[in-house]
């Protein structure tokens, strides 16, 4: 790993460009900010505060695009405090302004379906780390990047499968429900759950008691109910139908309350 390098340098309007030409993770630009940026520039109310612009190894810069972009836009040089040499890795714990949300760094790492991704990851988190029973409250725990990323990369195919399955003709569904529960099948049985979640959607050929039928029919039921499903009984409902799926057994009704345990999946 090359050693980090520190400079203080007064960058032109063509250093700047120059510097976002060798950028290769580029992700969403808010012109409200660069604007602001560009104006305080102009006006000379621009103040340098210790922030610096960081840039990988390979040119890639971590942090500072819209500072960099605001110098372009205003045709200003601005002193700025680069750092050279920063770990790619690091980007998930950069504070860069904006806030960066988990599906901004999914985005960043080339995710397709990067907030439904980011969903079923925190999701699946939560469930096999923390509260494998998913109380109230739980989908809301606070979730680190540093703590997501690392989950994220070693499921990353089976999850950006689940995420892409979950956001094609699933819009009677919560997508990130589907994609989760999907996700948690994907582990035990590939097959199986390719047959199941083909049959959600789809709902061809289903006869009354079936349990793909019975489970259509709670989930659209809950669209238009104004007391709507937790996501954890939603998981009650998909697990309990996916169990009887297994087994080729129907299932008419769920039999099955938020005092009790979330069924196992088989």
């Amino acid at each position: 790993m090359k050693k980090i390098i520190t400079k203080t340098l007064d960058i032109t309007p063509d250093m700047a460009a120059e510097m976002l030409e060798h950028n290769t993770m580029n992700r969403n630009i808010s012109q409200l900010n660069v604007a602001r940026y560009a104006n305080d520039m102009a006006s000379g109310a621009w103040e340098q505060n210790g922030e610096t612009i960081k840039i990988a190894v390979d040119g890639t810069i971590l942090d500072g695009q819209h500072r960099l972009w605001a110098i372009i836009e205003s045709g200003m040089t601005i002193t700025m405090i680069v750092v050279y040499n920063v770990s790619k890795q690091a980007i998930g714990s950069i504070d860069s302004g904006i806030i960066r949300y988990f599906h901004h760094l999914l985005k960043i790492k080339g995710s397709e379906h990067h907030m439904t991704a980011a969903m079923i990851t925190k999701l699946a988190w939560i469930y096999e780390n923390f509260d494998s029973q998913m109380h109230a409250g739980s989908a809301k725990t606070e979730t680190r990047n540093s703590v997501l990323e690392p989950f994220y990369d070693q499921n990353r195919d089976m999850i950006e499968h689940a995420a892409a399955v979950a956001e094609c003709g699933a819009h009677h569904f919560v997508k990130s429900h589907l994609g989760f529960c999907f996700y948690l099948f994907l582990r035990s049985n590939p097959q199986k759950a390719e047959e199941f979640i083909k049959l959600v959607k789809s709902g061809d050929n289903l006869h009354t008691g079936h349990p793909v039928m019975t489970l259509r029919t709670k989930l659209t039921d809950n669209r238009i109910s104004k007391n709507k499903l937790t996501v954890r009984e939603t998981m009650a409902f998909y697990i309990k139908a996916w169990n009887a799926f297994l087994k080729g057994r129907d299932l008419s009704l769920f039999r099955w309350n938020n005092t009790e345990e979330l069924p196992e999946v088989k």
